[in-house]
């Protein structure tokens, strides 16, 4: 295999991966406790704060 050959295996590889963790943080809502919007909702006209 060529080094071109083995980029674009990497190259798959990773837009593979970044695919699956897409869809495992959308399926979730959100990548931890502060984050999901569902169960931090932002009242309109003011700004997200973190959770404390």
């Amino acid at each position: 295999m060529t080094t071109g050959g083995v980029l674009l295996l990497l190259f798959l590889l990773a837009c593979g991966a970044l695919a699956v963790a897409t869809l495992v943080v959308a399926g979730r809502g959100g990548r931890g406790p502060a984050e999901p919007p569902r169960s931090h909702p932002v009242a309109p006209g003011t700004w997200p704060t973190p959770a404390r």
